[in-house]
């Protein structure tokens, strides 16, 4: 009995042991949990709440059971923690009136906050991602009139907002993607008087807001995507006066707007796809006197457009996609000033009616740049300066009945007049052309005669194909390098007419590729495979992996093409020198691929050099010509206006 009253003693002496010792642990780690920072939300437990505070004068309290955060006092939020209450499910908050901004994170990824928020009737900011991703918060959103600023991320994916939003009329900048996903925000967006900057994605995909939108003149800066995909604004847009730029995307799918469209005088530059898909728009386009530059597919598919367009004549390009699927258009004024039309600029707008004027100032007509405009009419007169009509520029302009072609001319393109089939009479082509390409005026029916200038080299197949009514071709010059057969360039039956003593060029060429004399070894000098590594990953030689690069001007008809580890160089498509070269993984600055001398059809290209400016691809060339004499050439991959706008090279 003794041993055993001795053990049960010694039990409970262990247990008193271990609870003294719980009690200190329980004191000291207490302090720690007990005792608020005055600095952030480090907060106090009591039963059922949580206290803390949020600087020198906020102070906030967490009711466990009913899951409301009350924040009360007056002033800045003050918070060093990136997530304040990062661990509390919060289905309510409560702000004191006095409060006067809302700390950036403050309820970061809250979606479980519910119902309507209030917010403090003294605020003044909202900073950084304050109530992103609270997809709980309903009803309507109203920002009271003492705040001046709405910071990035604000409110973005707070989808459940389903009501109207209001905003402040002191408000000067709305950040970035401020509202951006807000889709269940709905009725007129109303922007206060004396806004003035917008930020990127401010309003991107609040497809819920309806009536116009008017940005008023006090704003001077607005951001890419500002209002792209609000496609249930369904009124007239209204521009600020005070903006000179527009920027890319800002009003990108948003097919509801209605009227006319007025770029402000003073925008100087409209970026790329600004007003892409709008389709909604069925009154006029009017584009300012200051208007000097746009990107690509700038009113892309605005297909309820109506009436003239007028071109300023301050806009030396009409960039690439500008006007195609504008098929509302019914006439286009293109002033004297306009050097180049990009490719497809007026693709796929079947209201263009009436004789096309095209200015004495254009140099290039890109390629598609009026292909499928069925109704252009009359005669189409090529002004003298334009060096290059490219690929498709008119095909399928069915109403054209004749075209003249100015001195200045070097080639025309594959598919350039295809399927015009009202195109009557005689076609002449002046001497300084030197290609004619793949069919060029298939299935222009109504051709009767074609005379050929002295500079042609190459007549591509296929070229007159389908011109029923053409039974005789003359050519000026020597005679230039024409295919027969299944693919012949004339049609059968067309008789070719060339001149006493004409000489085939082809023959010509071959000679001076295949003389020792000249360095030539024949057609074929590829015994080196070159030094690209296919395995390699991607840089800047695999871009040139299969591609292929074509002449300009007078060198319309060369091609140079880069196949299993060969440089080939094709005249008017055929092949006529190759050579293995090697790309240097290692050159990235220089970019140089070593090659053997390379011979064209008039002379041999050395020194290559490999070019990517905004996803085009070039090659630079040293060319020396038959006499001996020596100048720079550019192939391009894309189109022949890329020479022009993407420039310089070096």
């Amino acid at each position: 009995m003794e041993k055993e009253h001795k053990t049960t003693k010694k039990i409970a002496n262990t247990i008193g042991l271990m609870f003294i010792t719980g009690v200190m642990i329980m004191g000291l780690f207490g302090c720690a949990f007990g005792r608020g920072n005055d600095n952030n939300d480090s907060g106090t437990r009591k039963r059922g709440s949580i206290t803390g505070t949020m600087g020198p004068d906020i102070t906030w309290g967490y009711d466990k059971s009913t899951k409301t955060l009350k924040i009360s006092g007056s002033g800045e939020m003050v918070s060093e923690e990136q997530f304040p209450w990062r661990d509390l499910k919060i289905k309510k908050v409560v702000f004191s009136d006095n409060i006067t901004s809302i700390c950036k994170n403050c309820f970061y990824s809250h979606s479980e906050i519910s119902g309507e928020i209030v917010l403090p009737a003294k605020l003044e900011r909202i900073e950084d991602f304050a109530f992103y991703g609270c997809e709980g918060i309903k009803g309507d959103l109203v920002i009271p009139d003492g705040v001046t600023a709405i910071g990035n991320y604000a409110f973005v994916r707070c989808e459940g907002l389903n009501g109207k939003l209001t905003l402040p009329q002191n408000l000067k900048t709305i950040g970035e993607q401020a509202f951006s996903d807000c889709k269940g925000l709905k009725g007129d967006l109303i922007l206060p008087e004396g806004l003035e900057n917008i930020g990127r994605c401010a309003f991107t995909r609040c497809s819920g807001f309806t009536g116009d939108l008017v940005i008023p003149d006090s704003v001077t800066s607005m951001g890419d995507y500002a209002f792209g995909y609000c496609d249930g604004l369904d009124g007239e847009l209204k521009l600020p006066v005070g903006m000179t730029e527009i920027p890319m995307c800002a009003f990108t799918q948003d097919k509801g707007f209605t009227g006319d469209l007025v770029i402000p005088e003073g925008v100087t530059k409209i970026e790329y796809q600004a007003f892409d898909g709008c389709e909604g728009f069925d009154g006029n386009l009017v584009l300012p006197g200051s208007l000097e530059e746009t990107g690509i597919y700038v009113f892309s598919g605005c297909r309820s457009f109506t009436g003239e367009l007028k071109i300023p004549a301050s806009l030396k390009v009409i960039e690439q996609n500008a006007f195609s699927g504008c098929i509302g258009i019914s006439s286009v004024t293109i002033p004297e000033g306009v050097e180049i039309i990009s490719d497809h600029a007026f693709y796929n707008c079947p209201g263009l009616s009436g004789e096309l004027k095209l200015p004495k100032s254009l140099k290039i007509i890109g390629n598609y740049a009026f292909s499928s405009d069925p109704s252009i009419s009359g005669h189409l007169e090529i002004p003298e300066g334009v060096t290059v009509i490219g690929e498709g520029a008119f095909s399928c302009c069915g109403s054209i009945s004749s075209v003249s072609f100015p001195d200045s001319l070097y080639s025309i393109g594959a598919s350039a007049f295809s399927y015009n089939e009202s195109m009557k009479g005689s076609i002449a082509i002046p001497d300084r052309v030197v290609y004619i390409g793949e069919g060029a005026f298939v299935g222009c029916k109504g051709i009767s005669d074609v005379t050929i200038g002295t500079g042609i080299c190459g007549i591509a197949p296929k070229a007159f194909k389908s011109c029923d009514s053409l039974k005789s071709v003359t050519i000026k010059g020597d005679i230039p390098d024409y295919y027969t057969g299944d693919e012949a360039s004339f049609p059968e039956g067309c008789k070719v007419i060339t001149s006493p003593g004409a000489v085939k060029l082809w023959d010509g060429w071959e000679a001076y590729r295949n003389d020792p004399v000249n360095g030539g070894s024949g057609a074929n000098d590829s015994s080196s495979d070159g030094g690209l590594d296919k395995d390699q990953p991607y840089d800047w030689q695999s871009s040139l992996i299969n591609a292929e690069f074509r002449g300009i001007d007078e060198f319309a008809d060369i091609t140079l093409k880069f196949e299993d580890n060969i440089a080939k160089v094709y005249v008017n498509g055929r092949e006529f020198y190759s050579s293995g070269y090697d790309a240097d993984y290692y050159e990235y600055q220089d970019r140089n691929i070593e090659t053997e001398d390379l011979y064209l059809r008039n002379g041999k290209i050395c020194n290559l050099a490999f070019r990517e400016i905004k996803a085009d691809r070039f090659i630079l060339a040293e060319f020396t010509g038959l006499d001996g004499t020596t100048r720079s050439l550019i192939f391009y991959s894309q189109s022949p206006e890329s020479v022009i706008l993407k420039g310089p090279f070096d």
